[in-house]
């Protein structure tokens, strides 16, 4: 499982991440979840006022790693 958040999503909080995290363990979830400081909730639409550039790059480049890992 992998989750990638901005930490000033205003549709999904810190705590409800935080929580998510803590839910996972407590099922024996495998996870991985990075923030990306600064990015609002669809950090990654394009022409919106809330893209983050960086952040976008970013969580694409994790995301296609997570599926080269995940479905090789």
């Amino acid at each position: 499982m992998l989750i990638l958040h901005g930490t000033a999503d205003k549709n999904i909080t810190m705590d409800q991440f935080a929580k998510l995290a803590i839910e996972f363990e407590e099922k024996g979830i495998s996870h991985e979840m990075i923030t990306y400081g600064g990015a609002p909730h669809a950090f990654t639409v394009f022409g919106e006022k809330r893209y983050r550039e960086e952040a976008d790059k970013k969580s694409w480049k994790r995301f296609t790693e997570f599926l080269a890992e995940t479905l090789n």
